[in-house]
């Protein structure tokens, strides 16, 4: 029998351990956990706890190890300058104008994506596979799939933040010479933006103050993107980056701001004005002239030394004018023999100590620019080329490039900016075998016909040769080549009559003009020399012939060069016109001759048609400019500034219209708007930075702590999320919540724990006197709340053979040695101290403390009861001693609520509540910390509801006060919004009837509405002064989120902030002290409603009236029950849920044990129906 039930306990409890834990802890009494949990928080006591305990370390590991907050933090965000690896200075300012000077690029912090690790690309043998190994078009494939990651688009928005830096630039540039589709129009939107506001900012400075490569790098982006650097944000890059440099000198920047200045000039062919700062000669003569002995460059003059990649940018700078100038010629080759000298036994560069992947991209580039294939750079011991020494750094795995290899394989992983070098390289590499260099954005030379435009405004073309003939009108005299058919980089001299005429730079358009007019005549002759970038020379010869017929000839070789009429563009428009107007100059008979001047009319038709197609097309944009203005949401966010400048730009490409100064009107009126909201957000995050520091929260901070966070809550829910310093200010509002509500934060410990200073407590007694708790962090073992509340008595408030007890609200660990600081009547001199022990109930020794000038000082390392005695107190008849102290026998509760042991007279109560101050300096950097709640949360069995609707009686009030003991009413708000109020015992002060009534409806509700975006009115009219500090418990509708209240000053007519608070699972928490007139509100104005201007109260209104409806709109007034019968305030509906699965599963354990234990009795009776033998014999012999 016993075995069967001890099995069936052991299946009863089986089936409790299958049980969700949640439904298991139920089934304990509420009582028993309350205990339960008292007894966890319980810590040992100095001489009891374990000496080998390890400090409680909290919060990151950065914070722990920092001493000054400053290190964390930078107040404003430093411009990002230069152009990372191809881009150093020679005096860097900044963190990354340092990094990039001194070629680290590659630092982690600097890499945009790491989308996992790359093995060595190496064959059977250990050897780094050969370039031929690899397929071009999957290495790119590969690598802009890496670039794009998930995103399936490399244009990501936080992409385009970095518009105008490293991490964007370079990354746009091969994408757009590879020809890879992305979304550029955005890209050219975003810098648009950013430019527009760097001068708005800084109109004199532009981009940069002395960093000239900011308005190169930017260019070749935006060139790569399809735009126009000459007017981007409606600024010219290439005259402020270059001949007129706001930032002075490029050269100022060191060699690398020289060659990209000569870069962006000749990128596409950009002819510089007379009279400017810097000409392209002065910057070719300046590279020049400090090119190093060995055939190399430096960086700068200070410490001229070989750099490799400086090297390699120089000659890819120099190339477009070796053919042209024998000087150049011979500098850039030498440069290319050094490269070739160092080139290594892999292909590659070693590059400060490491072979890098970005230098061997540079010598490709540089190479390929001479119109040398990379592939014939090779070492001679090896025969490994500069390709293979690039893809010696590809991750075949994940696609990329890296910067180099490391003994620790997790670094060789693929770097975004090595791979954005690669990626030129290879884009490079293939722009080379169509005869064009990477940084040239000009059309491909017109190598196939002469071009000359006569003094009289007529055009004439021959066709290329060797020995051509040119045919023009027989009253020209002089002749203005416009076209010479050379090559991209090739140069001529041009000889006639014993002068000499320079080829100039190719243009934009392919075309390579000639220098100066040249006087001719019939039969006159043009000796044309042509040079090549590697110095070899070819001759040519043109002949001028002017005849009559000539000039007919010419008009209808225009004609026929002309597209047809369904081809044609409105860019053809100029040639079209510029033919039009030769040919009607022409004598009625000789437009007789011209046997394709019908085509020339249906060409000019054609663009009338086109215009007014164009016309129409330019309407419609801007209507539908017009209907996009109208779409921008009111009031205007600081996120559309973007979009705002975007549709101000779109506005200037449509010409005048009657809705052009409107539409100006309205999008600057837009800026406006943005720019003041931003200027809040500046001002209060720059506040935040010098006035708030998380590390060193104290009281002391509270009313600027609260001032701010009533500037916050009038920022929008957008706004408030471009704060760089918003967390520190919220964490700084939950420590002073905290605080005032008398608990010391685990964030303050974890901050003490990290600064080592210290930290004071001021707390005020109910009689009106303080006391200190001191914390120094050198002492702080670990981080917890601590409860900062203490209670004193003396005299017949202590127990017999004491003079004082002091008893702290905390009653675990104070998270290392405190010191309590307080005035007493005690006499002055040192006591001996002595704690209860509330695990063994023992008084044991707890070294002494020290009365001086009637002020008690005493260090203790854990919380609860304290006594001052010359000898061991002595409490109750049933005392004995034990190794460790003296043991208690009984300790009683008087009627009273006090405290009363055995012995001795009952303790005052005293309840503490305070303020905090420090001693620390400031400084700012931080995490987010919880607010805490200073009401106590009681067990329900400890709760009374109010007997009376409206109204706590004195009598009430006297029965719980000085104790642990709560008091509750319940209300409505709405039909989906209760509440309830909380009053604990030890926080009553006055015992007076109190008559109430919480009302969402009161005579300030005009003036709140105006004030706060749909706020929920709680007004306390005619409440009296509260009894005590009250807990206010919302239930809601609402989703979880983070509101804010407010106090409402009726003298000034403004919000106050009071505090955070959180809706978790539709419920919000929160104390108050004081009645008034509160509201919760997302935001509300920071000024008072005499102070705020009509615009933002109507904001407020606007706000108000797209807001989605709120759980309290229907409001109405309603008076506290005071029963609470109808509000279900102790169980939500999952508790609920919850309690009918535990008597559920109680109840059929139940059934199963009833089942067995009825077959077990069964079993048992059926036993006894059967004779027993052994007892029949135990009969015969007479035994019982």
């Amino acid at each position: 029998m016993k075995n069967k039930v001890i099995s069936l306990f052991l299946a009863a409890t089986m089936v409790l351990s299958l049980c969700p834990a949640t439904v298991r802890a139920q089934t304990v009494s509420e009582e028993f956990s309350v205990k339960v949990a008292e007894a966890a928080e319980t810590e040992a006591v100095e001489g009891t706890a374990d000496p080998t305990e390890e400090p409680v370390v909290t919060g990151n590991e950065d914070t722990a190890k920092t001493d000054t907050a400053q290190a964390a933090e930078v107040p404003e965000e430093a411009e990002v300058v230069g152009t990372g690896k191809d881009e150093k200075t020679s005096v860097p300012e900044t963190a990354e104008e340092k990094t990039e000077a001194s070629g680290d690029s590659w630092e982690e912090d600097e890499e945009l994506k790491l989308y996992g690790t790359a093995d060595q690309d190496v064959d059977e043998k250990g050897q780094v596979q050969a370039a031929a190994s690899y397929n071009l078009d999957t290495v790119i494939s590969q690598t802009v799939s890496w670039k794009q990651g998930t995103n399936n688009t490399v244009f990501t928005a936080d992409f385009l933040k970095n518009v105008s830096s490293t991490a964007s630039d370079w990354t746009v540039v091969f994408l757009g010479r590879l020809g890879i589709g992305e979304d550029y129009s955005a890209f050219l939107n975003r810098a648009n933006t950013y430019v527009k506001e760097k001068y708005d900012a800084n109109p004199s400075t532009g981009l940069s103050t002395n960093t000239p490569t900011e308005w190169h790098r930017l260019t070749m982006a935006v060139l790569a993107a399809g735009g126009d650097p000459t007017d981007v944000g409606g600024h010219d890059l290439i005259a402020d980056g270059t001949y007129n440099c706001l930032a002075g000198a490029p050269w100022n920047q060191g060699m690398n701001g020289a060659a990209w200045a000569l870069l962006a000039l000749d990128s596409k062919g950009y002819k510089v004005p007379e009279k400017v700062k810097y000409t392209r000669e002065d910057l070719i003569g300046y590279i020049i002239d400090r090119q190093l002995s060995d055939g190399g460059w430096s960086l700068d003059d200070k410490n001229p030394s070989l750099d490799l990649d400086i090297t390699s940018m120089v000659v890819y700078a120099l190339a477009p004018h070796a053919a042209e100038d024998a000087k150049v010629r011979e500098a850039v080759n030498r440069g290319l023999d050094v490269l070739r000298s160092k080139i290594s036994t892999d292909g590659d560069y070693n590059y400060g100590g490491t072979y890098s992947c970005e230098s061997v991209a540079q010598a490709i580039i540089a190479f390929t620019s001479m119109g040398i294939d990379p592939a014939t750079v090779t070492n001679a011991s090896s025969g490994k080329s500069l390709l293979d020494g690039l893809l010696k750094y590809y991750s075949t795995g994940t696609g990329g490039f890296l910067h180099a290899y490391y003994d620790d394989e997790k670094q060789n992983r693929p770097n975004s900016m090595a791979t954005d070098q690669a990626m030129e390289a290879i884009a490079a590499y293939r722009l080379y075998q169509q005869g064009i260099n990477l940084f040239d954005f000009r059309a491909n030379a017109n190598t196939t016909q002469y071009v000359a435009q006569a003094d009289n405004g007529s055009v004439f073309t021959a066709d290329a040769g060797t020995e051509t003939d040119l045919y023009v009108g027989a009253d020209v005299k002089k002749l203005t080549f416009t076209n010479l058919p050379i090559g991209n980089y090739d140069a001529a001299v041009v000889a006639v009559n014993g002068k000499t005429y320079q080829s100039g730079l190719r243009g934009s358009d392919g075309r390579t003009p000639v220098d100066g007019e040249i006087t001719v005549t019939d039969g006159t002759e043009l000796d044309i020399a042509v040079t090549k970038r590697d110095g070899n020379t070819e001759n040519r010869k043109l002949t001028v012939h002017t005849t009559a017929d000539a000039e007919t000839k010419a008009i209808i070789n225009r004609i026929d060069n002309l597209p047809d009429a369904d081809k044609l563009t409105p860019e053809d428009a100029d040639t079209v016109t510029s033919v039009k107007e030769a040919y009607d100059k022409l004598t009625d008979k000789e437009k007789s001759q011209v046997t394709n001047a019908d085509k020339l009319e249906a060409l000019v038709q054609k663009l009338e048609d086109l215009k007014k197609e164009e016309e129409k097309k330019i309407e419609e944009k801007r209507s539908a400019l017009e209907k996009k203005v109208a779409a921008i949401a009111t009031p205007v966010k600081i996120g559309d500034k973007d979009l705002v400048n975007q549709y101000l730009l779109e506005l200037d490409t449509l010409g005048e219209w009657d809705k052009k100064e409107s539409l100006s009107k309205t999008l600057n009126g837009y800026l406006g708007d943005i720019a003041a909201r931003q200027k809040l957000v500046d001002a209060l995050d720059k506040d935040i930075w010098n006035q708030v520091d998380p590390l060193r929260i104290c009281q002391d901070d509270t009313a600027t702590v609260k001032k701010m966070m009533s500037r916050y809550g009038a920022l929008r829910e957008d706004e408030r999320k471009l704060l760089k310093n918003g967390e520190s200010l919220l964490e700084a509002a939950d420590v002073i919540e905290s605080l005032d509500n008398g608990i010391i934060s685990k964030k303050v410990f974890e901050n003490l724990m990290a600064t080592k200073e210290a930290f004071t407590y001021t707390g005020t007694l109910s009689g009106g006197s303080t006391y200190t708790l001191t914390w120094d962090g050198k002492n702080v073992k670990k981080a917890g709340d601590v409860k900062a509340g203490i209670k004193i008595g003396t005299g017949s408030n202590t127990i017999s053979g004491t003079q004082a007890q002091v008893e702290f609200t905390q009653s675990g660990s104070m998270n290392g040695t405190v010191t309590l600081s307080v005035k007493t009547g005690v006499k002055d001199g040192s006591w001996n101290l002595y704690w209860l022990n509330p695990d063994k109930l023992t008084i044991q020794s707890a070294k002494t403390a020290t009365v001086s000038s009637g002020k008690l000082k005493m260090s203790v390392t854990t919380g609860g009861r304290y006594w001052l005695a010359r000898t061991a107190p002595k409490v109750g008849e049933d005392t004995s001693t034990d190794g460790q102290g003296t043991k208690v026998g009984t300790i009683a509760s008087s009627k009273s609520g006090k405290s009363s042991h055995t012995g001795g007279t009952s303790i005052a109560s005293i309840q503490s509540r305070g303020r905090a101050s420090s001693v620390s300096g400031k400084s700012s950097a931080g995490v987010k910390n919880s607010s805490k709640k200073s009401s106590k949360n009681s067990s329900i069995s400890d709760t009374a509801k109010a007997k009376n609707e409206g109204k706590i009686t004195s009598k009430e009030l006297k029965s719980i006060k000085g104790k642990d003991e709560n008091l509750q009413a319940s209300g409505k708000i709405s039909d989906s919004v209760s509440y309830t109020l909380t009053i604990n015992g030890e926080d009553v002060k006055l015992t007076k009837d109190w008559t109430y009534k919480l009302q969402s409806d009161c005579k300030y509700k005009d003036d709140i509405e105006q004030l706060a975006v749909k706020p929920l009115i709680l007004c306390t009219e005619g409440s009296g002064t509260f009894p005590g500090q009250m807990l206010v418990t919302l239930k809601t509708e609402l989703d979880d989120d983070d509101l804010l209240l407010f106090s409402y000053d009726t003298e000034n007519r403004k919000a106050e902030y009071v505090k955070k608070v959180s809706v978790k699972d539709g419920k919000m928490e929160f104390t108050l002290k004081e009645g008034g007139h509160y509201f919760i509100a997302k935001r509300a104005l920071a000024s008072s409603l005499d102070e705020s201007t009509d615009a933002e109260k109507q904001e407020i209104q606007d706000a108000s009236d797209a807001a989605e409806d709120v759980p309290w709109d229907a409001s109405e007034e309603t008076v506290v029950l005071g029963n609470g019968d109808d509000t279900d305030t102790d169980a939500t509906t999952a508790e609920k849920k919850t309690a009918m699965v535990r008597w559920g599963l109680i109840g059929l354990i139940a059934l199963v044990c009833c089942a067995a234990i009825g077959v077990v009795v069964y079993n048992k009776r059926k036993e006894k129906g059967k004779p027993d033998l052994s007892k029949e014999k135990d009969r015969k012999d007479g035994g019982k």
